[in-house]
């Protein structure tokens, strides 16, 4: 992966995903296990996994080791991201918000984004992928002590929620976050790393809509979780 990619990231609000061991493991990874670890425990529930396994070495993406890491990176469309497993277990995942990249056709369906937009259904979706992906970490042994979870939307200042589906009334005002960083961080145990339980997870994703000024209820959120988990979009 060359600088460029990660400047153009940054060039507009993006997401920063970390997974850190709680306890650094007494023998580190080696580079094939690093990217073993992360092809067996990726997550496919829709159209993108997460994180994304990049299959072909070209001009728009590209994988292989880099001395304490093992990478893949994509550039394509709205898809832009590089992901690194490091050989202390240390995941970090740079992601550009798709919202700020797509294209609206005529051929999505749903509400069109308008420009700060920051998708309800997305980050709900994203959040549940992340911790599916540590979960399956675990059982693929990693993270055995427990692992400090951080995602954070970078960028983020005056940015608002967009209510995507055509089913749902959009706000009647908009919900708006101050914060140029908006970070959630959890520390899973081994005992909730075991029960995979995305009853969990549905707290910190009402944590990040409270940035800007929503509380939506447990169960709704809850059964947007289930939508994905179960493919019934």
């Amino acid at each position: 992966m060359n600088d460029a990619l990660l400047e153009k990231i940054r060039s507009k609000a993006y997401w920063r995903v970390n997974l850190r061991p709680v306890t650094l493991p007494e023998v580190e990874l080696s580079l094939p296990d690093c990217s073993a670890a992360v092809e067996r425990s990726h997550v496919e529930l829709r159209g993108w996994d997460y994180p994304h396994i990049s299959r072909r070495n070209d001009d728009q993406s590209g994988y292989g080791p880099a001395g304490d890491y093992y990478e893949h990176w994509i550039d394509w469309e709205h898809h832009i991201e590089f992901w690194r497993m490091y050989r202390s277990s240390q995941f970090l995942h740079y992601r550009a918000l798709g919202e700020d990249w797509e294209v609206w056709t005529k051929y999505h369906s749903g509400h069109p984004p308008t420009p700060g937009a920051v998708s309800i259904l997305g980050v709900t979706w994203l959040f549940t992928e992340i911790f599916e992906f540590a979960f399956r970490l675990f059982r693929n042994g990693l993270y055995a002590s427990g692992v400090k979870v951080s995602i954070r939307l970078e960028g983020a200042k005056n940015r608002h929620l967009w209510v995507s589906e055509f089913n749902r009334m959009p706000f009647s005002y908009d919900r708006i976050t101050l914060a140029n960083v908006v970070d959630v961080r959890r520390t899973l145990d081994a005992e909730t790393l075991r029960s995979a339980d995305q009853d969990y997870v549905t707290p910190a994703i009402v944590e990040f809509f409270q940035n800007f000024d929503w509380s939506p209820s447990s169960e709704l959120i809850r059964s947007d979780q289930e939508k994905l988990v179960t493919k019934t979009f």
